[in-house]
């Protein structure tokens, strides 16, 4: 097997143990929001130096100005993504945290040209 493959079958295992571990961010997150991976894990190159790049995207109301997962449910999906990571010894979201954002649909859909979209996974 080739470094990229390597890579490729650590990386799965990885992202596989780590949303094994995230029940309670599924259950926040079902019918609302799901987790997006992007960055190396996104596209399945992660090392084992590599953070995590998450973004939660958020289904919107029927108005489409608000997402349905609620304030509170998003920072207890974060918090579990946060104390998985690190039970895993994922190194620690880069920028302290600062890009693990929340995104309605409608947001998303204008901030998608600046994100390296890849991975869908958890919700």
């Amino acid at each position: 097997m080739g470094e990229l493959a390597d890579r490729r079958a650590q990386t799965a295992g990885r992202l596989h143990e780590l949303t094994s571990r995230l029940q309670a961010a599924e259950s926040f997150a079902a019918g609302k929001a799901c987790v997006y991976a992007t960055g190396s894990f996104g596209r399945g190159e992660a090392s084992a130096h590599s953070d995590l790049d998450l973004f939660i995207l958020g289904k919107s109301r029927r108005d489409g100005n608000e997402s349905l997962l609620k304030r509170l449910d998003e920072i207890c999906i974060k918090a579990e993504l946060i104390q998985v990571t690190r039970e895993l010894q994922i190194p620690e979201f880069s920028g302290d945290g600062r890009y693990l954002s929340h995104y309605s649909v409608k947001d998303f859909t204008k901030t998608l040209a600046r994100l390296e979209f890849c991975t869908f996974w958890v919700g």
